[in-house]
């Protein structure tokens, strides 16, 4: 076992990475769930060319445990040639963008095009356990310039531990949250900190009863618990673990 300070100067890089895997959404404790925190969509250049244009953003990839989080990070808009240094023949062919620790580590660029086989019926190329995926790039026979109708999207969204994620453009949080006494009927008001309103909660106590979410708001829910024969249950404290959607 070894304990150690992540900020010391005497913590090594390594040690440094395992810590940072602990601050974001997690996959089993101390697995970093990869994806993108913000930002890193890929779209076509202004006038559609042999190259694709990344915006600036960041995001985390962990191959495991051992090995701590990666965070990887864009901080202008970049410019990554795809069909120039690598042609499309007579078949079609699929590429992906990716975001790729381990060649960032290498001393090269981390955002780089997995370059796929040619085919009458293309598939995707592998992508490495040190990368998350950015985007498919789908090449018609004999391409020379990529579309934005040949771009998929591919980025999946990740989080500070505790935080919001997004699917599409809804967000969603689980929270583990205290809750104090309530009045007669068992309500009670429980702050939320998931950053936004949500449409939905739902949830559950340590504890035998019935609960009920209702009057959500950007900061706080109100939480009825409520005893087997129907009467509020004032007293209780506690936690409460939710999940709250937009």
């Amino acid at each position: 076992m070894t304990q150690f300070i992540r900020d010391k100067a005497a913590a090594t890089e390594a040690q440094q990475k395992l810590a940072l895997s602990f601050l974001f959404a997690q996959d089993s404790a101390g697995l970093a769930t990869d994806g993108v925190l913000t930002g890193l969509a890929v779209a076509q250049t202004v006038t559609a060319s042999a190259s694709v244009v990344i915006g600036k953003g960041a995001g985390v990839v962990q191959d495991s445990v051992l090995n701590g989080a990666s965070m990887l990070v864009l901080d202008t808009d970049l410019t990554l040639d795809v069909l120039t240094a690598n042609p499309v023949g007579g078949l079609p062919r699929n590429d992906l963008v990716v975001f790729d620790a381990a060649t960032v580590s290498a001393g090269s660029g981390g955002v780089r095009a997995i370059i796929g086989t040619p085919n009458a019926s293309p598939t995707d190329p592998s992508v490495p356990a040190t990368a998350i995926p950015l985007a498919r790039l789908r090449h018609a026979a004999s391409a020379t310039t990529i579309p934005t109708a040949k771009i998929d999207p591919l980025l999946v969204q990740t989080s500070l531990f505790g935080g919001p994620f997004r699917m599409g453009s809804k967000r969603f949080a689980w929270k583990s949250l205290a809750f104090g006494t309530g009045d007669a009927s068992g309500d009670r008001t429980v702050t939320q900190g998931a950053g936004f309103t949500p449409a939905v909660v739902t949830g559950s106590i340590d504890a035998p009863f019935r609960i009920g979410f209702t009057n959500f708001t950007s900061t706080t829910f109100s939480l009825q618990i409520v005893q087997t024969d129907g009467t509020g249950y004032p007293s209780l404290t506690g936690t409460v673990y939710v999940f709250l959607a937009e």
